[in-house]
C-alpha cells in the first residue's frame, strides 16, 4: 500500500492532467513566463523522471518492504471469481471508456492535430457525460459530487 501511494505521487509529476497542483503551476507559468506547455511537451519532460523514481521506489521498496509472501493463496481464483460477477461491460461504462480515450487523445495530440487546450478538451468530455441519450451520469448524481 505505501508503494501505491508512493507511485501515485511520483506519477503526479510525471503527467500533466494527474493532479491539480499541475494546472496550478501551469497557469502560474502561462501567466509570468507566457509560456504554453502542452500535454506531451509535459510527459516528455517529466515522464522520464517518473520512470526512474518508479524505478528507484520499487528498489527501496523491495529492499526496506519485502513482501511476507510472493503469492496469495487462492488469489488468481478469487480475481477470476470476481471479474466473472462483474459481467460484461454496461453500455454507459463502454461509452465513458470511448470518452476518456478520446479525451486522452487530445489531451496527447494538443498543439499538433488541434488547437483545442487541456482545460478545453476537459471540459467538453465531461460535458459530454451527462447528455441525454450518453448517460454516464445524470445532472442529479453530478451536482451530488460536485461543490
Amino acid at each position: 500500500m505505501v508503494a501505491t501511494i508512493q507511485a501515485a505521487s511520483i506519477w503526479n509529476i510525471g503527467i500533466k492532467t494527474a493532479a491539480a497542483q499541475n494546472m496550478v503551476a501551469l497557469g502560474f507559468i502561462e501567466k509570468q513566463l507566457g509560456v504554453t506547455i502542452s500535454w506531451a511537451e509535459w510527459f516528455i519532460a517529466a515522464a522520464p523522471y517518473a520512470v526512474m523514481m518508479s524505478f528507484i521506489l520499487y528498489v527501496v521498496c523491495m529492499k526496506m518492504l519485502p513482501p511476507e509472501t510472493m503469492e496469495v493463496a487462492g488469489g488468481d481464483e478469487t480475481i477470476r471469481r470476481e471479474r466473472e460477477a462483474l459481467g460484461p461491460m454496461k453500455p454507459s461504462e463502454k461509452k465513458l471508456m470511448f470518452i476518456s480515450l478520446g479525451l486522452l487523445f487530445l489531451w496527447v495530440t494538443e498543439k499538433t492535430l488541434h488547437p483545442l487546450d487541456t482545460t478545453t478538451s476537459t471540459v467538453i468530455a465531461v460535458t459530454l457525460m451527462p447528455l441525454p441519450g450518453i448517460g454516464i451520469m445524470n445532472w442529479k448524481e453530478a451536482q451530488a459530487r460536485i461543490s
